[in-house]
């Protein structure tokens, strides 16, 4: 996602499997609120087969990240604390959080946490 890539009410999935991060985000993308008022019709969920790599400022306010591969989230250039609200993070792997972050809920009930996902099941034939 480039510099100025913006993104709210969302459902982003990628099945892409790979070694490193099949999602990268440029210092400046944005999802979900940019506001950080919590808007619920803002609400982006992002589900991947790999890890994903980001800016700090990536998650702005109600984001779910499901990933089956690393999480990593850069530290803000600034060195000042940047604030996620309502974001929540689950991977199969490992989280890295580099420094210079603050995360606040949202006034959602602790279902947040875990998202009402509306799901689907996959199937994979086999050989």
């Amino acid at each position: 996602m480039g510099d100025y890539t913006k993104i709210d009410n969302a459902l982003i999935i990628t099945t892409r499997i790979s070694s490193s991060s099949v999602l990268n985000a440029s210092e400046g993308a944005v999802v979900g609120d940019p506001l950080k008022n919590c808007d619920l019709d803002r609400k982006v969920y992002i589900m991947a087969m790999s890890g994903i790599s980001v800016n700090s400022n990536f998650t702005a306010s109600n984001v779910a990240l499901i990933v089956n591969g690393d999480i990593n989230i850069a530290a803000n250039s600034s060195s000042t604390d940047v604030e996620h609200k309502g974001t929540s993070m689950h991977s199969e792997q490992e989280i890295h959080l580099s420094a210079s972050h603050r995360f606040n809920p949202c006034s959602e009930d602790m279902s947040g946490l875990l998202p009402n996902l509306r799901t689907f099941k996959m199937v994979m034939p086999r050989a």
